[in-house]
């Protein structure tokens, strides 16, 4: 395998991390100030991305699978139809494209893109009554996600990794939407299960000569871990 790069990149991505974790903190702290009004449970979500990367000169690109993983917390009154949630995500994106060579080979190039991401969703409750009172909820969901790039690479199906964080911007704003099943065990223990579409609004390219977005669709299962 040979790897173009350098560990000054994988140094300025731990950094990120470091700052995302952070701002986690902080958010979820304040939330807490409101726990008298909110949902004090925090979960844990994971899931499976089918990411694509969309716009110009993007013909030939076809969906790369990934992961996603991450925390969530409800900030709004459960007792009310609209809800809002928080989010601090690490997930995968990009794309695979077939090209010739320079011999005139079919090769095979996924591009890998890495994201923190902090989504802010609104959540409309399609059940009538109080949240609380139901042992499971259908949520329509909508809402918007920054997010900034930690680490972008290109592998080749012979096994070359390129480091292409550089041709990536560092930042992306999108939308996301989706629906959900929330069910909760003996009211404890919160379950959920999402389907959930996002698509980046920037362009997630350095250059300004074309613009391409990223497209993610994402199944996700969620699981209540503590209250606060």
């Amino acid at each position: 395998m040979t790897v173009v790069g350098n560990s000054a990149n994988w140094m300025e991505a731990i950094l990120k991390i470091r700052y995302s974790l952070v701002l986690a903190i902080i958010l979820i702290s304040w939330s807490s100030g409101f726990s008298q009004f909110i949902d004090r449970s925090l979960s844990i979500k994971g899931g499976f991305n089918l990411a694509n990367i969309i716009g110009k000169n993007t013909a030939n690109f076809e969906y790369n699978k990934g992961i996603m993983i991450g925390l969530s917390k409800n900030v709004w009154p459960t007792d009310s139809r609209f809800n809002s949630q928080i989010e601090i995500i690490f997930t995968m994106k990009g794309a695979c494209a077939a090209y010739k060579n320079e011999l005139d080979e079919d090769v095979e190039v996924f591009y890998e893109l890495y994201y923190i991401e902090f989504p802010f969703m609104l959540k409309f409750n399609m059940r009538n009554g109080k949240q609380e009172n139901n042992d499971s909820n259908i949520f329509l969901n909508a809402g918007l996600v920054y997010g900034f790039n930690i680490s972008a690479e290109s592998v080749e199906e012979n096994d070359i990794i390129k480091n292409i964080s550089s041709q990536i911007a560092n930042q992306e704003f999108g939308f996301v939407g989706g629906v959900s099943y929330e069910s909760r065990f003996k009211n404890e223990n919160k379950f959920s299960l999402e389907f959930r579409y996002n698509r980046s609004l920037s362009n997630i390219l350095e250059t300004d000569e074309f613009d391409n977005y990223n497209e993610v669709f994402s199944i996700i299962l969620g699981f209540g871990i503590f209250d606060f």
